[in-house]
């Protein structure tokens, strides 16, 4: 599973959408976007440094999700512009989106903050626009990792995304009863080779995500 499958995976946990394969919709049909959501993702690699921050985009589509070309975000504030030209695709019997999860800001800029204007391009060509907004407590972007977990206080959903050696997510969901040690992390999933994990704060009252460094299996903790 690559790490867009794994980002992919426990954002949409977190939003509690499902993923599979069918979709409905005619494939001739005018584009249209039901609607536009974000999330900015902080990604804590170690203790100390500050994260790697990224825009994840979802469009929810009332047109078929297939028929997809291009995602094109333009943010109001500065005009910085991004095209994501090979945009994924999620949908179930009830909805069906297409998304990126990359988005960056140049190394000398950030993500703005406020209106964004999305132009979905189909297989055609053929555009529709549609408008959402940004909103993220820019202090994180060179803060360390305690300070992601000050800023959410109380109010934080702790989750943990447990890998294997190859970065496959084997586990996400919410720290079990057993789990005192980590060693009792690795000891459940000892089948599967885990490898480490990860702690995921999040706050359904914001738009945003913090995965914490990844905690190493040590020597003996299988």
């Amino acid at each position: 599973m690559s790490r867009h499958r794994i980002t992919l995976y426990i954002i949409f946990t977190l939003c509690t959408f499902l993923v599979c394969s069918a979709v409905s919709g005619c494939s001739d049909a005018e584009p249209e976007v039901a609607s536009v959501s974000s999330i900015v993702i902080f990604d804590y690699e170690t203790e100390d440094a500050a994260p790697a921050v990224k825009l994840a985009v979802f469009a929810e589509t009332a047109s078929d999700a297939h028929r997809a070309g291009r995602l094109k975000i333009i943010s109001r504030l500065n005009g910085f512009e991004w095209t994501a030209e090979k945009p994924l695709i999620m949908a179930d019997d009830k909805k069906q989106f297409v998304y990126y999860l990359d988005f960056v800001a140049p190394d000398t800029e950030k993500i703005p903050a406020g209106l964004y204007e999305l132009h979905y391009i189909d297989a055609e060509e053929r555009t529709v626009q549609s408008s959402f907004s940004v909103s993220y407590p820019e202090e994180l972007i060179s803060s360390a990792a305690d300070a992601a977990e000050s800023f959410f206080g109380g109010r934080v959903k702790e989750q943990i995304a447990v890998y294997d050696k190859d970065r496959n997510l084997v586990y996400y969901g919410d720290r079990k009863d057993s789990w005192k040690e980590d060693k009792n992390i690795f000891s459940a999933y000892r089948n599967v080779n885990a490898d480490y994990y990860r702690v995921c704060l999040n706050d359904a009252g914001t738009s945003i995500m913090c995965m914490m460094p990844p905690v190493m299996k040590e020597s003996g903790q299988d």
